[in-house]
């Protein structure tokens, strides 16, 4: 293969070259997150329904399948770890084209653009149940909010809930399924609800704080448990617990800026929810 020039210096810049260079050996044109916003929003549905025929086929992605587009939740850490190593290794070479295979998804995960968490593994069974965007990297998006950096479950006593391993210890604490589970959360959960709550707005947080300076955590945290409704996060992990956590997949969808990032999420929600419509599945959880 020819030697091509070294990758910009910025890991979104050098994700996004190494992407291009596998594209092209592939003998595609674009990413498949740039590709999908050339139709207008109507026809993309077709599009999604053959790439899900094609996702669903080729399994989970693995270390021995690499070219699987949904990677199981809990693989995010094996792949971006991997990833960060490989970087500095070939921050200066052209890597060969099974190198560039072999490190797709972890390449995809430094790049802006779409994503779509879902559940299940058959063409026609699979649901969809979120899809975001980012303008920065996939990777510190996922693990901002849905995935810890760090390895096992859900802390209780952590400094926020990340949904898919919150999820998780709903799982192997029995909670998964049960309505409103974060109800059923033992103490050790008090400041990290108390924490979610006061960061839903100016006038939740100094109700919460007369409550508290009156009448204490727990029964701050009680009357909140009677009262209100799960802050969004939290709703998330438990919809990700009653589908089946085992089986809970994200999809990449890398584009080359954070402006084709924003555009492309509208377009997937409408085709995700036309989806789940046809398919009589639940909405997904996008509001």
């Amino acid at each position: 293969m020819a030697p091509a020039a070294a990758p910009a210096t910025s890991s979104n810049s050098s994700a996004t070259r190494w992407c291009k260079l596998y594209k092209s050996l592939e003998g595609e044109s674009s990413m498949l997150g740039d590709d999908w916003l050339e139709p207008l929003v109507d026809t993309l549905s077709p599009k999604f329904d053959k790439w899900l025929q094609d996702a669903t086929s080729k399994g989970y992605w693995s270390q021995y399948n690499p070219v699987g587009e949904l990677i199981p939740w809990n693989c995010l850490n094996p792949i971006s770890n991997r990833y960060e190593r490989w970087k500095k290794t070939h921050s200066r070479i052209n890597p060969s084209k099974d190198e560039l295979i072999e490190q797709i998804k972890a390449i995809e995960l430094g790049m802006p653009g779409c994503y779509i968490f879902g559940w299940g593994s058959n063409y026609k069974e699979v649901v969809p149940r979120y899809v975001g965007q980012t303008g920065t990297s996939l990777v510190n998006r996922l693990h901002d909010r849905f995935i810890s950096p760090c390895e096992g479950d859900q802390n209780p006593k952590a400094r926020r809930f990340y949904e898919c391993n919150y999820a998780a210890w709903l799982t192997n604490n029995g909670l998964a399924g049960i309505k409103d589970a974060w109800k059923e959360l033992p103490s050790e959960f008090d400041e990290l609800i108390l924490k979610y709550f006061k960061n839903d707005g100016p006038s939740k947080r100094e109700v919460i704080r007369i409550i508290r300076d009156k009448l204490g955590t727990s029964e701050t945290v009680r009357r909140i448990k009677t009262n209100c409704q799960p802050p969004r996060t939290v709703a998330f992990g438990e919809d990700f617990a009653k589908f089946g956590i085992d089986n809970i997949w994200f999809a990449l969808f890398p584009t080359t800026d954070k402006e084709k990032a924003k555009a492309l999420e509208g377009m997937l929600i409408l085709t995700a929810r036309q989806w789940n419509l046809r398919n009589g599945y639940d909405d997904i959880l996008n509001a």
